[in-house]
Parts: structure tokens; sequence; C-alpha cells
């Protein structure tokens, strides 16, 4: 049901109260109009009385009647009376309550009016609303048509999605296998970006190189230039030698047969030539070991005053004593006769102090064929000799060995020790491994030429002696035999040295080999490289740590070392050898050292970074290691170089660190290498005390050289 207006509901009220007041006038007409019925019954009672006349019983019965009827009317008047005050009263009730609504129509009406104001106001904007509604109904249906259009390509949409939920599973699946691919690419990108590092290291080493050997080839050009026009006159002269020829060949063929009787005779001589130089050193010894004798026996005639021993007689000469010591060199077996010439033979058969003077003098293999009195002291004389030495050499030699292998034996002859550990570092031009020479004709010459170096190493040093062995691209090396020759800086050409260290009392050499399987804090701790606190110096040469991985061993193996008080100096070399071969597998990375401990080492170490670029700064750089007050007794110089310094660092100038080493260390024998990356940092390490420190990446540099003293006690 529509809810009504005010001026509805008004109207309404008014209706009602005119109706009430209608029905009030209508209830007092009607009792009027009974009292005018109730009159005319009376008269029209009275006028029948009077004109009939029935008998009295009749009467009595109509007048009882009437009575009755009277009495009734008279009741129904008094109730109409009672009705008629009564609907006075409620007449007076509704006139006052029709004024009372009266007033309030009239105060309706006026509100009415102002309401019809408003409402004309709001069918106004009734109209409006309708005309925007009439537009929002056209966009409504716009709408809808735009939402049908919509909902179909909604329901276009999900059965597209529906086909891409489907794609989607699979490309899921795909997905999955792409990601178990791409962290397999990812181990394998991570092995590729350590290759690449390793390769753009490799790079800039074969930079340097080329640098170098650009600078090499312009000077073989300019070689080849002057040789072309060498060329042109040799062939000139190769015209005119080539007549010649001719005419000579006649004459070579008459002279050939008495070059072969030539050649033997000079075989035969060059052999008794051989005997006589060896007679000759022979006496050469016995001389010096004669003039010794001399001053023995005149120390003999002081002891004599003591009762100690017989004085000689004077007819005892030093050619006595040198038969003597010849018969003690070939053993007990002596004829007794000798000792009889001289009472010098009793000296040397009873007195040790005596023979261990002698004994200073005789080489270190010859001290191993003495008699059983002479084998004692010559045991003496070997832990006297704590002197390290060295051996070196240089430019070619025979059947294409190596020079120093070649000279090896020899040398070894001359020493005055009993090696421990021998440090090899030869030139990896000259030198290739297994096979110590260069061509495949030496291999012929099985009878000249140990082909494998470790067994000819292991033939000509003692058993017990560890053997290390270096191939760098340079070697430095200082003249053996004389701690003030001058070193040379061998960047190219044949050329190799051997550090030769004996036991020394209070010091601790060890020497150890690491590859990628063998390094552990286990078999450092059995090198000494940890858990050492006598450790003071560790020299270490890495190889092949460019390759995958090698970046990370060789950090492995710097770490726990940069942070302890130890002077670390070496480089990267091309490759070693050692009295363990199978530590590593063809092709592996490692690295090789010595580590030297003992409270009587000292080291100090002094980096020449590359803008080291003139002698004076150089000389300047290398005069720090003054300033920590090394001994020079027993003390050796290592200078370990990048194959891109050198003459290429100061202006094509040779020998200038060296050269420097030399005018400040003049009784220091200075070795080392050229190689292609250096170890080391300024350092000095000392009996209480450590200058210095750093961590594992400040010791690893390229285009520096590293210039060191290490002290043996």
């Amino acid at each position: 049901m529509e809810q009504q207006s005010p001026h509805g509901r008004l109207n309404v009220g008014v209706v009602s109260l005119r109706g009430m007041a209608d029905s009030l006038s209508f209830a007092t007409r009607h009792v009027v109009r009974d009292q005018l019925a109730l009159q005319l019954s009376v008269q029209f009672s009275t006028d029948a009385r009077l004109l009939s006349q029935p008998s009295r019983t009749d009467t009595t019965t109509a007048m009882d009647a009437i009575k009755k009827k009277m009495q009734m009317l008279k009741l129904d008047k008094e109730n109409a009376l009672d009705r008629a005050e009564q609907a006075e009263t409620d007449k007076k009730a509704a006139e006052e309550r029709s004024k009372q609504l009266e007033d309030d129509l009239v105060a309706l009406q006026k509100k009415l009016k102002a309401t019809e104001d408003e409402l004309d106001k709001y069918s106004e904007a009734l109209k409006d609303a309708q005309e925007k509604l009439e537009l929002a109904e056209k966009k409504a249906t716009d709408a809808e048509g735009d939402v049908a259009s919509l909902n179909r390509r909604i329901q276009l949409v999900e059965e597209e999605l529906d086909r891409a939920q489907e794609r989607m599973k699979v490309i899921e699946n795909r997905a999955l296998k792409d990601e178990e691919k791409m962290e397999l690419q990812e181990i394998q990108l991570k092995e590729a970006k350590h290759i690449a590092e390793e390769a753009d290291r490799k790079y800039e080493e074969v930079a340097r190189k080329l640098v170098i050997v650009e600078g090499e080839l312009e000077r073989t050009e300019e070689r080849a230039e002057l040789n072309e026009g060498k060329c042109s006159e040799l062939e000139e002269e190769l015209k005119t030698v080539t007549n010649n020829m001719k005419s000579l060949e006649a004459q070579a063929e008459k002279y050939s047969a008495k070059e072969d009787k030539y050649e033997e005779e000079i075989k035969v001589l060059t052999d008794k030539l051989k005997e006589v130089d060896e007679l000759y050193a022979q006496k050469l010894k016995y001389k010096a070991i004669s003039e010794e004798l001399d001053h023995a026996l005149n120390d003999m005639t002081s002891i004599q005053t003591f009762n100690l021993l017989p004085v000689p007689p004077p007819s005892a000469d030093a050619e006595s004593y040198v038969r003597v010591i010849r018969v003690k060199m070939e053993g007990d077996a002596a004829p007794r006769n000798i000792f009889r010439e001289s009472k010098a033979g009793y000296v040397l058969s009873n007195v040790a102090e005596v023979v261990e003077r002698i004994l200073t003098f005789v080489p270190t293999k010859n001290l191993f064929r003495v008699a059983r009195l002479w084998r004692t002291c010559a045991r003496r004389v070997l832990r006297t000799q704590q002197i390290l030495t060295w051996l070196s050499a240089s430019g070619s030699a025979m059947f294409d060995e190596h020079v120093l292998l070649r000279t090896m034996a020899d040398d070894l002859e001359n020493v005055y020790l009993l090696p421990q550990t021998a440090l090899l570092m030869l030139d990896g031009e000259n030198f290739s491994w297994p096979f110590g020479y260069r061509h495949k004709k030496a291999r012929k010459c099985e009878d000249e030429v140990e082909p494998d170096p470790i067994k000819k190493l292991r033939r000509i040093l003692p058993k017990s002696c560890e053997i290390i062995g270096i191939v760098s691209p340079g070697v430095v090396v200082t003249p053996s035999g004389s701690v003030n020759g001058h070193p040379q800086e061998h960047e190219e050409g044949e050329a190799g040295f051997c550090v030769l260290l004996p036991a020394i009392d209070g010091v601790t050499v060890r020497p150890f080999h690491f590859c990628k399987k063998s390094l552990s804090e286990t078999t450092m701790e059995e090198a000494g490289l940890i858990n050492n606190p006598d450790l003071k110096v560790v020299l270490l040469f890495s190889y092949d740590t460019y390759k995958p991985g090698g970046g990370r061993f060789l950090n492995k193996l710097l770490e726990p070392l940069s942070q302890s008080n130890v002077l670390i100096a070496g480089g990267q070399v091309e490759r070693v050898f050692s009295n363990n071969p199978s530590c590593c597998t063809t092709g592996s990375f490692g690295a090789v050292g010595l580590a030297i401990s003992g409270s009587k080492v000292q080291g100090a170490s002094v980096l020449l970074e590359q803008d080291v670029s003139s002698p004076k700064e150089a000389e300047a750089t290398i005069q720090r290691l003054k300033a920590a007050n090394i001994p020079e007794r027993n003390t050796m110089g290592f200078m370990f170089a990048c194959v891109g310094r050198g003459h290429n660092s100061y202006s094509d100038q040779r020998n200038v660190e060296a050269d420097a080493f030399r005018k400040i260390f003049s009784n220091i024998p200075l070795l080392g290498f050229f190689g292609n990356g250096e170890l080391g940092c300024d350092r000095i390490v000392k009996e209480n005390f450590t200058l210095s420190e750093t961590d594992a990446d400040g010791l690893q540099h390229s285009f520096t050289t590293v210039m060191s003293l290490v002290h043996f006690g």
C-alpha cells in the first residue's frame, strides 16, 4: 500500500468529522419525528374513542392496550429524549471538535500550501531525477550490452584460461626441468668463472710474454736485416769457395787417410793428457796437504814437550806424509813399513786432532773412503761442516744435456759438506721433464746422458738427501765457489743452480710437496707449516694454479701462513720435480717448498713494486734490507722476479736489480728465478719479533720482484 501524503490524511479527517455531524443531526430529527408520531397516535386514539363507543369490556381491554402502548411510547419518548440529550452533547462535542479540527485544518492548509510549494520544487527535482534516471537507464542498457559482450569475452577468456592452465602445467613441468638444468648450468657457470679468472690471469702472463717476444722480435728483425746483407756477401764468397772446394776435394781424399791416422794418435794423446791432468790435480792436492802437514809438524814439536808424541826425525818431510795419507785413503791394509819412514805415520794413525785437521782439506766423497779412525774423524768433520753452499752453471753443455746436470757430478767432488736438502732451479727453455735434454738425438747417447734427471741426482747425491727441483722461464745465479762473485740475471739462455743445505745445529729444514688431494691440516702440520712456533721462513713455489681450483688451493695454503709471524717468499713456476713424483697426477696443480725452523733462523724481504723503473729506485728499495741487520755469514739471498720485469722495466738495461743487490751486499750470494707471479711482502723476521703483517691476497703479486735474505744460523 502506498503511503498517503499529509494533505490526503487531513482531507480524510475533515470528511469523517462532517459525517459525524450529519449523523448527530439525523438522530435529532429522528427523535422529533417520534414525538410527532406519538402526538399523532394520541390524537388518533382520542378521535377513535369519540367515534366508536364499544362495550365496556371491549373498552377496558382497549384502554389497557392503549395504556400499555402509551407506556411503551412514554418509555420510547424518554429514551428518545435521553438520546436527544446525548446527541446534543455529542453535537456540542462534535462542534467543538469540528472547530478544533477546522483550526487544525487551517493550520494544515497553511502547511499544505508550504508542502505544495515544496512538492513543486521536489517535482521539478523529480523531473530532473527522472531525466537523469532515463539517461542512467540508457547507460545501464548500454552497460548491460557491454556486460553481455564482456560475459561472452569472459567465457572465451575462461576457455582460453583452461587451455592456458593446461599449457602452464606443461610449462611448469618444463620449468622444473629447466630449473634443474639451470642449477647445473649455475654450477658450470661458477666453474666457468673460475676458469675465466684463471684464463684472464694466464692471458696477462701471456701478454707479458708477448711484450717480451715482440721486443725480441724487433731485435731479431734487425739482426735478420743485417744477416740478409751478410748472406748476399756470403753467397758471393760461397761461389768462390765452391770453386776452391772442387780443387780441395781432390786434396781432401789424400788427407782423409792421414786424418784417420791423426785422430787415432789424438785419442791416444788425449787419454794420456787426462791421466796427466789427474796426476797433476792429485799432486796439487798433496802439495796443499804437505804444506798443512808442515804446520802440523810444528805443532807436534810443542806437543812433544808434554810427552804426548815422539818428535819425528829431521829427515821427515811432507812427501812421507803424503804417502801415508794416500795409504790411509786406500784403507787399513797398507804396508807397515811406510810408517817406519817417519814418525808422522804414528801421529796420523793415533792422534785424532791432527787427522781431523787434515780431513778438513779432503772433499766430502773422499771422506767416506778412509779407514776406521779416519772415518770416525771424518764424521766429526762432517758434523762441523754447517756452512751452506751452492753450485751454479750457465752456457751450453755437451750432448744437449742441461749444463747444471752435466757439471754437478764434477762440482760435487769438491764440496765440503754433506747435503741433507738440495734445491735446484733451471731454465724451462733448455730443460724438459722427464728428460733433462732437449733433442731426441741425445737419447741415443745413454752412456753420456742419464735419461731421467731424478735418477741422476739420486746417483750423485747422498741417498738421504731430499731433492726439490724448480723449472722457470729465467734464472738468477751467482758463480759457484765465491760469495763475492757477481750475480747474473739470465732472462733467457741456459743456466741453473743447486743450493746444498747441510744438517745445521738448531735449524730444521723440511721440504714439502702438496697437490689438491694431499693438502690438508695434517700434511701441513707434518711439513711444519702450522702449529710450529719455531717456523721462521717458508720458500714456496706453486705451479699450474691458473687451472680451475688452483686459486682456492693457493689461498688455502697461504691463509694460515699469512696469519703467522713467518717470512714467505717464492712465486709461480712452470714445472717442479722432487723425490715424490707420485704426489700429483699429470696436469694437476700444486706447490713445493722448504719450511725452515729454528731459533737461529732470521729473514727479511722487500717488494720492488711495478713502478720501480730506475736503478736508483731499485737500489733504494733493496737498501731497506740492510736496515734489518741480518748477519752475512751463512746467509743466502733470493730474488724472485716477474718474467715481465728485468730489462723491460729498466729501459732495456739488463742486470739492474742483481747489480744493486751486489752493491749493497758484497758477501752474500744471490740466487733466484724469473717466474709468472711472485709471493712475498715487506717483512722482517728475527729472534723475538716480526715486523709487518699481511693477508693471503697481500702476498700474491705480479710485475714485481721479491728480494729476500735468509740467515741459517
